[in-house]
């Protein structure tokens, strides 16, 4: 596939990077940076869609116009009235440059080889059409948090497959499955549905950081609400949702090879009981965009490493 990037040279590489991004000006600036330190030599652009903003993200994604076009690449930041991710990922999608697609939350940091490892991937002589780097938690300060995330990170549906969890790429070809996204919250699983495992591919040398909500009450409520997204993904597109695999599957298997997990088990239970229930009972008038603010506002004061996922 010959493409045509930002400076009129010619690649077979190119590749858009949509961020969509609501109230995070505490965090793109370092999402930003992650981008511009990538070794990728093929043409980018980057999108980023402020979406029902009050906070500085899209003055701040703006100033880094300059550092990427002395790179090469082309960044746009734009903005739209309203607060909702699937909105601004149709927004990025209309600004995007011919390619793959790579589908970037605003609070993930990506190791250097993360983007040149998922387009060496989705070439199209390899068979993937969805790609990941190998996802990575970073420690939390939270002890609640550091338990859960050594169970959940490591379970068989989350560690074996490009759950698309903040990073998620689609080949020119793979993006043609679907038109525009749906006014859903789970946008990841609904990508991902439309590809068969054989097609979904993770970078194994490669990395993107995630950064777990801190606390109990705040796992609870962050996990309440996808139990929700994946409810309301199998309502509204029944053919894609059977293709799913279980969230638990593969857990005891997991905790019958891994007996250093048994003492994380019950405050994963625990979590994990807290928000089926929270999430069966009435439903709340929720924030559009529920998410881990503790953890971004923390960000800031985190002196610890990075943990790689299931890692001790």
């Amino acid at each position: 596939m010959i493409l045509v990037g930002e400076e009129g040279r010619v690649t077979n590489d190119g590749a858009t990077v949509i961020i969509p991004a609501h109230n995070e000006s505490l965090v793109i600036e370092e999402c930003l940076a992650s981008l511009l330190e990538q070794d990728h030599q093929g043409a980018l652009r980057v999108v980023v869609v402020a979406n029902g903003c009050g906070d500085a993200t899209l003055e701040r994604a703006r100033s880094f116009a300059g550092r990427f076009a002395e790179r090469g690449w082309a960044l746009r930041a734009t903005a739209i009235d309203e607060a909702s991710k699937p909105a601004a990922l149709n927004r990025g999608d209309k600004l995007a440059a011919p390619g793959i697609r790579i589908y970037l939350d605003a609070d993930v940091v990506l190791s250097q080889n993360a983007l040149s490892a998922v387009v060496a991937l989705l070439q199209p002589a390899s068979g993937a059409e969805f790609a990941s780097p190998a996802l990575r938690v970073a420690r939390s300060r939270s002890r609640c948090t550091r338990n859960y995330g050594r169970v959940w990170a490591s379970l068989p549906y989350i560690s074996g497959d490009v759950i698309g969890l903040g990073f998620y790429a689609v080949s020119a070809r793979g993006r043609k499955r679907w038109g525009s996204f749906p006014p859903i919250v789970a946008d990841d699983k609904f990508a991902r549905l439309h590809f068969s495992e054989r097609e979904r591919r993770i970078a194994t040398d490669a990395s993107f950081t995630v950064f777990m909500p801190e606390g109990l009450r705040e796992l609870v409520r962050v996990r309440s609400r996808w139990i929700r997204a994946n409810a309301e993904l199998a309502r509204g597109f029944p053919d894609l949702a059977r293709f799913d695999r279980r969230r638990l599957g593969g857990l005891l298997r997991y905790l019958a090879t891994n007996p250093r997990a048994w003492p994380s088990l019950p405050l994963f239970l625990l979590m994990y009981s807290l928000a089926e229930i929270r999430a069966s009972g009435p439903r709340r008038r929720e924030p559009v965009w529920e998410r881990a603010d503790r953890a971004r506002s923390e960000r800031g004061r985190r002196s610890e490493g990075l943990a790689v996922v299931g890692a001790e």
